[in-house]
């Protein structure tokens, strides 16, 4: 990895801090793909083990983690920054600090793409991971198309105290991959100038309306579902009261339907009797029987 320039610019309005760096992307040692994939199952496994009983597995698998992001970390163009180096604890809005809340950290961050030449995406692409302290990965985009590419990212905060704070951090890499394998295709370095905002208090107030709009409409669904469910079970009430009727009402028809028929075929039988005894005595009369 090499930088074309480092520039570290700190805008402390309110709780805002700001950085800008210009790098380039070299190309990859190896697709991240794959070690990505590794990361999420080996945190699907540690997930599926309980603490007391597979402790010596779930440290084994933790190790195994790290080495697994190590190498991608190494394979790839990364750059890692601690929240604490551009904001202080004490200057975080309070309402994220709340223990019971579930807001994180807001972090916006720009990419803008320089090179002249623009990236052929049947030969290379350009991949962008955000992976916290804990490995959990933030966002994941691929095949980035656009020149200028920006994020909103909510950094979570599961423990609401300083000394937490101050030991997190995210790494954001990229990754440029070669996919077409031809001697004749040429990968390119990418030039990039970044832009990361610490803490903007404007789109944190925001996120914290739209969250608790989103929270309002939860549990407005959960009333009108609890409601439906309510008249669900009226109606399954209602039909179990009302079967042994409907059943009565049933039988009591089809006793009639079948009197009917059976008084219907009498009837049938007597008059077809009586017209073919008829018949016969008209023949014989006439003597052609």
């Amino acid at each position: 990895m090499k930088f074309i320039s480092f520039f570290l610019s700190f805008l402390f309005m309110q709780i805002i801090s700001c950085v800008r760096v210009g790098m380039t992307i070299p190309p990859s040692l190896d697709n991240g793909n794959d070690l990505l994939t590794d990361i999420n199952l080996i945190h699907q496994d540690i997930y599926k083990m309980n603490p007391n009983i597979d402790s010596k597995k779930m440290e084994k698998l933790n190790l195994k983690l790290k080495k697994t992001l190590d190498t991608y970390l190494i394979n790839n163009s990364c750059l890692r920054y601690y929240l604490n180096d551009y904001i202080q604890f004490n200057n975080i809005e309070p309402s994220q600090m709340e223990i019971h809340s579930n807001e994180g950290f807001m972090i916006a961050i720009n990419i803008e793409f320089i090179n002249e030449e623009s990236i052929n995406s049947k030969v290379q692409k350009i991949n962008l991971s955000l992976i916290d302290k804990n490995i959990n990965i933030l966002r994941r985009i691929n095949n980035i198309n656009q020149r200028n590419l920006k994020l909103l990212i909510n950094y979570p905060l599961t423990e609401k105290n300083e000394e937490y704070f101050n030991d997190q951090y995210f790494d954001m890499c990229f990754e440029n991959v070669k996919y077409d394998k031809s001697w004749t295709s040429k990968q390119i370095e990418v030039d990039s100038n970044i832009e990361i905002n610490f803490g903007i208090e404007e789109i944190s107030n925001k996120y914290h309306q739209s969250t608790l709009l989103i929270y309002d409409a939860q549990n407005e669904l959960m009333k009108i579902d609890k409601e439906l469910e309510i008249i669900i079970d009226q109606l399954l009430n209602n039909l179990k009261t009302s079967e042994p009727e409907l059943r009565n009402k049933n039988e009591d028809t089809l006793d009639k339907f079948m009197k009917l028929f059976i008084f219907t075929f009498v009837i049938f039988l007597i008059v077809n009797f009586f017209q073919g005894f008829w018949l016969i005595k008209y023949l014989k009369k006439h003597g052609l029987f």
